[in-house]
């Protein structure tokens, strides 16, 4: 296999870091065709640089530490576009801006404190994968306000187990 094929999930990474801002731009301006074409390709993109980095044995440094931060960064960035564009309430964003932050915080203090054998676990991406779900749903369709709300409090969710397998980290420590 060629070193330009085992590359080809971190182009992915990097294009959707690229395109993240455009999904906020078009969101907020109520562009709401091109943004869903947009988040869908973004967001489907984040499913298979995961996939071929694990098919095509590519997985690198650089996948392990950008892919997270073009996560983030592309769901902020909708979150943002669609506050921004009156779709969803303000205090979402900033509740999903306190989310980000504290799980990047946490990550890069545990994987320096703890241990660097700390694990992405099974609940953080079906967490994430209900958020990408919603999130483009909501641009499709005007949702209700609470249910922006409950999507937050679970977007929290996985903490309690990031929090469990630090704890027991620390204990092995």
């Amino acid at each position: 296999m060629s070193n330009l094929t085992r590359q080809i999930p971190n182009a992915l990474t990097i294009l959707r870091i690229f395109l993240s801002p455009f999904l906020f731009y078009y969101l907020s301006r109520g562009r709401l065709s091109t943004a869903f074409l947009l988040v869908l390709f973004v967001f489907l993109t984040d499913f298979f640089d995961g996939f071929l980095s694990r098919v095509l044995e590519s997985e690198t440094n650089f996948g392990k530490i950008m892919d997270p931060f073009a996560d983030r960064l592309a769901v902020v960035c909708v979150v943002g576009g669609l506050a921004f564009g009156n779709r969803i309430p303000f205090e979402v964003l900033l509740v999903i801006l306190l989310r980000e932050i504290l799980a990047i915080g946490g990550y890069v203090a545990i994987k320096t404190f703890l241990s660097k054998d700390f694990k992405i676990i099974k609940e953080g991406k079906v967490v994430a994968a209900l958020v990408y779900i919603v999130l483009t749903l909501s641009i499709l369709f005007k949702l209700p306000s609470w249910f922006f709300y409950l999507l937050a409090f679970i977007y929290f969710i996985p903490f309690a187990f990031y929090l469990k397998q630090a704890v027991a980290l620390r204990k092995g420590a």
